[in-house]
């Protein structure tokens, strides 16, 4: 009768870890609302092919932010303003990629952003992946 209680008590643990290992993939997945204190890491492209990888985009307080990314051999610092309204959000007082972007997607782990720059519908997107 003990052995049969041990089986059953694994067989339960086995179970929770099974359901708990499930939940924790469920939560990467959820859909953000803000992106007031969060902090991201990733690529731009632009225009003729252009790329910049940014080391941090940081949106850390519900209006102002800074970016990090190799300017050469040297860190590049700038801060900037932002003002996110549902679905889209506009970023001031940045030359790389201020301006108006469309968040076409904002999960737990993932944002990807698009701007549009010139009057002939190119495009230029953000993918980030989130840091914190």
């Amino acid at each position: 009768m003990k052995r049969l209680n041990f089986v059953k008590f694994l067989g339960l643990l086995a179970l929770l870890f099974v359901v708990g290992v499930g939940c924790d993939d469920e939560k990467e997945d959820t859909p953000l609302t803000s992106v007031y204190q969060t902090q991201w890491r990733g690529t731009y492209r632009g225009d003729n092919n252009f790329e910049r990888e940014y080391d941090m985009i940081a949106f850390s307080s519900d209006t102002q932010g800074f970016c990090i990314h190799k300017d050469g051999e040297e860190n590049s610092y700038s801060d900037f303003r932002y003002k996110q309204d549902n679905k889209i959000i506009n970023i001031y007082d940045l030359y790389s990629f201020g301006g108006t972007w469309w968040i076409m997607k904002l999960t737990q782990s993932e944002m990807i952003l698009q701007g549009y720059r010139n009057n002939d519908g190119s495009t230029e997107t953000l993918t980030l992946t989130r840091l914190y």
